[in-house]
């Protein structure tokens, strides 16, 4: 009874710390079912297989040479987590690569506990006394070790893994995965083979081989980490890239009403002098009808100055014009004086709403439109875009509930190899201590993004 407990409770500090790890870097959002559903499969899961574990090593491995027990040790290890992979890619409802990263990662952290029980347990342990995976020495070296190594493994995912992983896009990062993936996969197969070949009762071994497989984890550990970090760089080079022409067309279109107004003052006085000439020749209906040209082309002049702010001002001119050209009817409500916020941000948050909209608004085949209302609530700058949209589906689960404020997680993007731009609106709300949070109204077939950030740093 004894062996049966230590197989179980061995089992799950193995099996379920990996499990419990896995899900730390997601939100409650990012799951297809309810996080409290999601929770419990899970435990019931592993306790299910910790107690198929316990009979199959009592039942059929005690009966077998201590090599061939390893072998079904490892084997079911090994059955377990490909069983777990397929439930967790159909639980997260994140890019495919996002969920590798993480899987991968959390197998480094078995990895590690491993090797390190490994390399203690020959001290520990005598050949002949290793009769069953989990004996009590090994056991206790498995809780010391996880008790020391996932406070660690859970504080990198949440604070380091998880922001990442939600400012990230997936196109900057498929070619360089694809290599560190392979080269881990090679590793880990490596790894497997030496486990199941190796007579686990030899201590000189794992004390020579633990110390080089350590470093090599090390190594691959580094190489994610700056994946991750080359990964943010070109996305925020390519927003830098994309705000310096938006800044340039801002610029242009600037000066080019400028122009426009200049022009306009100068063709004024042959405006009141054709309005003079019909006022004298009594010609009143003719006179009323210019007047009201020219007053229409006044009137339209002036409401393509939205605020006071320059910079935000050119990117409404922008993208109201590429509206306007695509039949769009557009509302813009705006009150901003000048902001303590950076041309490149606001160029993040406004641009990518209004191309997001523009492209949306081109997919549907009802009323097309386009509300902007932004303006200074309590130091904090408050932006609602809305617009309306095609029928299709734009979250990731299907089946939740619309009509909820959901963060960037909860949509998918409908360009190849993502491109949305909601995440990068959220992490520059977050970045200015703001948020970001959007709904589809799939009744109303509107979308609505809703951002507030502090106004001054």
């Amino acid at each position: 009874m004894c062996i049966f407990l230590r197989s179980i409770v061995g089992f799950l500090i193995q099996y379920g710390a990996g499990i419990a790890l896995s899900l730390f870097p997601f939100e409650q959002e990012a799951f297809r079912k309810p996080y409290r559903r999601v929770i419990i499969g899970y435990c019931v899961m592993a306790s299910v297989f910790a107690l198929c574990f316990s009979i199959v090593n009592n039942v059929f491995a005690s009966i077998m040479h201590l090599k061939n027990a390893a072998v079904i040790w490892n084997g079911y290890m090994l059955v377990a987590i490909l069983v777990f992979g397929v439930s967790f890619f159909r639980t997260i409802q994140v890019e495919n690569v996002k969920k590798l990263l993480v899987i991968v990662l959390t197998i480094f952290y078995e990895v590690v506990k491993f090797l390190l029980v490994n390399l203690f347990s020959p001290l520990m342990l005598k050949k002949e006394s290793i009769t069953e995976p989990y004996p009590p020495l090994i056991l206790t070296l498995y809780v010391v070790v996880t008790l020391f190594l996932f406070p660690a493994a859970a504080m990198l995912m949440r604070k380091g893994v998880k922001p990442y992983l939600a400012e990230i896009e997936v196109r900057y990062i498929k070619r360089e995965f694809r290599l560190v993936l392979a080269v881990t996969a090679v590793y880990i197969a490596m790894l497997i083979l030496y486990a199941s070949r190796s007579d686990v009762g030899i201590s000189k071994f794992w004390l020579w081989v633990t110390p080089p497989l350590l470093l090599m984890i090390g190594t691959l550990y580094l190489f994610y980490w700056i994946l991750f970090r080359e990964a943010l760089d070109r996305k925020r080079n390519s927003e830098y890239q994309k705000a310096a022409e938006i800044r340039q067309l801002q610029y242009q279109s600037i000066t080019k009403e400028m122009e426009q107004v200049r022009r306009m003052r100068h063709d004024m006085k042959f405006h009141l002098g054709g309005l003079a000439n019909l006022l004298s020749q009594g010609k009143n209906e003719e006179m009323k009808a210019y007047l009201d040209e020219v007053l229409g082309l006044v009137s339209e002049r002036e409401n393509r100055y939205y605020c006071q702010n320059a910079a935000l001002n050119g990117i409404l001119q922008y993208y109201t014009g590429i509206a306007k050209d695509e039949n769009i009817r557009c509302h813009v409500q705006v009150n901003c004086n000048e902001l303590d916020i950076s041309p490149a941000d606001l160029t993040v948050l406004f641009g990518n709403a209004l191309e997001n909209a523009i492209c949306a608004c081109r997919e549907t085949k009802q009323e097309r439109w386009i509300r902007v209302q932004a303006g200074i609530i309590g130091g904090l700058l408050v932006i609602q875009i809305s617009n309306t949209c095609a029928e299709e589906a734009q979250m990731q689960n299907p089946d939740q509930t619309c009509g909820l404020y959901l963060p960037a997680s909860a949509f998918k993007s409908r360009k190849e190899g993502g491109g949305y731009g909601l995440g990068s609106m959220e992490h520059t709300a977050k970045k200015y201590g703001g948020d970001a949070k959007f709904c589809y109204d799939g009744k109303e077939k509107i979308f609505t993004a809703r951002i507030w950030l502090n106004a001054t740093k």
